[in-house]
């Protein structure tokens, strides 16, 4: 059953419910670019938040630079983030001051995490924009941009690709609908990649090691 896109700054499709009201873990995997592949995680369950987050934190004791990419995406108006009152092990994650969260523009995605009392460091989350300049783009490059430019050429059109279909309940307005849509856990999930790659080549051409990327860094 499809509905009429004629206006879809007003367009609020009725005819399905936004929460199918299940406790969910799904695990996917996505082609990111030639073989890399992203494994990644749906889930409401908050047992299952926390034992991501633990391993996460485990791999990152190991890690050169402990980047987590971190990527907001927003209700149908854009205005506000859905989330849950039990995220307790979220709000210490962000909190946690050997993690640098990394992002593009993320002006936004800071001030809806404040508003929701949820409190990244001062210093650990940065703009991408602020630590890659690509060339006859200042200081403003979007992600698309600087990923196509310095990971893969299949980049470049990830945004453009990626549109809202009221038919299929998939794209850019469905962000607070459950389930999401394997195209919106597909963009979700290349977006949190492409950041903390973009990070750790930021920070490989900072100390002057570039001659070394693609070397396993």
């Amino acid at each position: 059953m499809g509905g009429a896109a004629s206006s879809p700054a007003n367009f609020e499709p009725v005819f399905r419910d936004k929460d199918d009201g299940k406790r969910t873990t799904e695990v996917h995997q996505f082609r990111a670019h030639g073989d890399t592949w992203i494994q990644a995680v749906y889930t409401n369950e908050m047992s299952t938040v926390e034992s991501i987050l633990d391993m996460y934190l485990e791999w990152l004791k190991d890690e050169r630079y402990r980047f987590v990419g971190l990527d907001l995406e927003y209700d149908f108006q854009q205005k506000k983030l859905r989330c849950q009152d039990n995220i307790y092990a979220l709000r210490q994650f962000l909190k946690n001051k050997d993690v640098t969260f990394v992002g593009v523009d993320i002006r936004t995605d800071h001030r809806l995490l404040y508003k929701q009392w949820l409190y990244i460091p001062p210093g650990k989350h940065l703009d991408l924009q602020d630590m890659l300049k690509i060339p006859g783009y200042g200081n403003r490059a979007g992600m698309a941009t600087m990923a196509s430019d310095l990971i893969h050429p299949k980049y470049a059109g990830m945004k453009e690709k990626f549109v809202t279909d009221y038919d299929k309940f998939v794209g850019h307005n469905y962000w607070e609908w459950k389930p999401l849509s394997d195209m919106n856990l597909e963009y979700a999930s290349i977006d949190g990649y492409v950041a903390y790659e973009l990070a750790r080549i930021a920070s490989i051409v900072n100390q002057g090691l570039h001659p070394l990327l693609g070397k396993g860094l």
